[in-house]
């Protein structure tokens, strides 16, 4: 087994790309209800199912993109439309208008973003790793998935009390 500083660039290049998106995806979990309340008129239960649908579509997603998706299109490739689709999906919460559009964005562009990313980078990691390595690449990513999740968290809280 190599040292973690002996990884390929491209390795940690997945690292920091699941670090963004884990951040990105704890971010949203912590704000859409309180935004789509506050800025968009939802009641609390509307903006409630709004959350829960979203998880929901974003694990369909996931089982979607792990079983079919990564093997027709290629990681690459869906590496590359998931990372697209975040920020347009992204993009259009942050701009839209309407409730209307806000429900669209979040369940129909960000559950299939949010879905293709986790099992894009596994199969990228499997596929840029000796297996000797494995063991330690696939520990080092779970510790950069929830250094993202809470370091998202915390700045959420601190930006909050500001």
């Amino acid at each position: 087994m190599r040292s973690c500083l002996a990884l390929p660039a491209s390795v940690w290049m997945v690292f920091a790309l699941n670090f963004t998106a884990s951040f990105s995806y704890h971010v949203m979990a912590v704000l859409l209800v309180i935004y789509a309340t506050d800025e968009f008129g939802l009641s609390d239960s509307d903006a409630g199912a709004l959350y829960g649908w979203w998880g929901i579509l974003c694990s369909i997603w996931t089982g979607a993109a792990g079983l079919f998706l990564i093997d027709q299109a290629g990681a690459k490739r869906t590496a590359i439309a998931s990372m697209f689709l975040m920020i347009a999906s992204r993009s259009m919460i942050l701009f839209c208008r309407t409730a209307s559009t806000l429900r669209f964005a979040v369940l129909v562009f960000s559950p299939v973003a949010e879905g293709l990313v986790i099992p894009v980078y596994m199969v990228a990691l499997k596929r840029l790793t000796r297996e000797e390595d494995r063991a330690m690449v696939f520990a080092l990513n779970y510790a950069f998935h929830n250094s993202g999740g809470g370091i998202s968290d915390v700045l959420v809280d601190a930006f909050r009390n500001w």
